[in-house]
């Protein structure tokens, strides 16, 4: 069953919308149409039946139109809980210039929450301008705070059966080698989520100039200690200061939503001279019983309090590796009784003509 709707702009353009209802709820495609036919398509969102109620309404300046959709009361009374803006369009370039997500939010509230000072705006502003989860930024305000304990029982965990520790750290870094070797001699690799600095300290001792980074100050104050020159850096918040012939993210990409890490890995992408190498590793959806959660593992990554964690799948991490237009050098699952607890992949910017 479905049902089309119009909201005049002016004489000349109107808002159309299409819904087509099934029994689990209802697709909305959205297009700008005006009196000689022409059609601009601005983009489509689903509305479950509980949400029905919901309207569709537009707010707009003499430069923009926004498209959207909510409890007109409640947005009244300044309550945000359920506003979404379906599409901008420009009447100056006469196009659409924000597409449906994350930028098409913080540039609504950026014309129109900016004047608000209630409290309530102001939130959502910030978090509208947040470029990470809140699920990261929660998880990020942990290592802050508890980085120094992370470090303590890592040192531990590894006493308890230093010649396993030591054959592991050995497999990575001959893996860490076999991925950089076509990185030109002298070459610069960035390391997000250093931590204690070892793989960074290893990647120097093969010639590499290695910027090691971190966001908790206990992690860095370790490394610098170990002779190392890190960096403050959150991949999802700050941009990249240079490119570099390397990146590597090694259990960093746990603490990070799926949308977490298809902006990472674009983001990361842009970062990377021609023909640079990014290798990073997931927790394998496959060894989990569920996609997503906040624990805290006992053992060598023991804190004291629950972290993110989410768990992927290779057919999700292939598509946005693929989005980003990538080469896929090495993939290989490891760690666990069934060596498959880890998703390990070594990718490359292709340099394209």
């Amino acid at each position: 069953m479905g049902k089309d709707k119009i909201i005049y702009l002016s004489p000349e353009e109107y808002l159309f919308f299409r819904e087509i209802t099934t029994e689990e709820g209802t697709n909305v495609n959205v297009s700008l149409i005006t009196n000689e036919g022409n059609r601009k398509y601005l983009g489509f969102y689903y509305r479950s039946k509980e949400l029905d109620q919901f309207d569709e309404w537009v707010e707009s300046t003499n430069e923009y139109f926004f498209i959207m959709r909510g409890k007109r009361d409640s947005w009244k009374k300044d309550s945000y809980a359920h506003l979404e803006v379906i599409g901008c369009y420009s009447f100056l370039e006469k196009d659409v210039v924000y597409e449906y997500g994350d930028v098409l939010l913080q540039k609504y509230y950026e014309v129109f929450a900016e004047g608000n000072q209630s409290r309530k705006a102001k939130q959502w502003i910030m978090q509208m301008k947040r470029k990470s989860s809140e699920e990261n930024a929660k998880t990020v305000a942990i290592y802050q705070k508890a980085a120094s304990k992370y470090l303590d029982n890592s040192e531990v965990h590894t006493q308890l059966d230093a010649i396993k520790a030591e054959k592991k750290k050995k497999v990575l870094q001959d893996y860490l080698r076999t991925c950089f070797e076509s990185i030109p001699e002298g070459g610069k690799i960035l390391e997000i989520g250093s931590a204690d600095g070892e793989n960074a300290r290893y990647l120097e001792s093969l010639g590499f100039q290695v910027v090691p980074s971190d966001i908790a100050d206990d992690f860095l104050q370790v490394m610098r200690e170990k002779g190392l020159n890190p960096i403050t850096f959150n991949l999802l918040e700050d941009d990249f200061p240079e490119r570099y012939h390397g990146i590597l993210c090694w259990r960093v990409f746990v603490h990070f939503t799926e949308e977490d890490a298809q902006r990472a890995i674009k983001k990361i992408h842009d970062a990377l001279e021609d023909n640079g190498i990014f290798v990073f590793n997931v927790i394998n959806r496959e060894a989990k019983s569920v996609d997503q959660e906040w624990v805290d593992f006992p053992g060598k990554y023991h804190m004291g309090v629950d972290r993110f964690f989410h768990y992927y799948t290779k057919e999700k991490l292939d598509e946005f590796i693929q989005q980003s237009d990538y080469d896929v050098m090495d993939f290989h699952k490891e760690g666990g009784e069934e060596h498959n607890k880890w998703l390990v992949y070594s990718i490359r910017k292709p340099k394209r003509d």
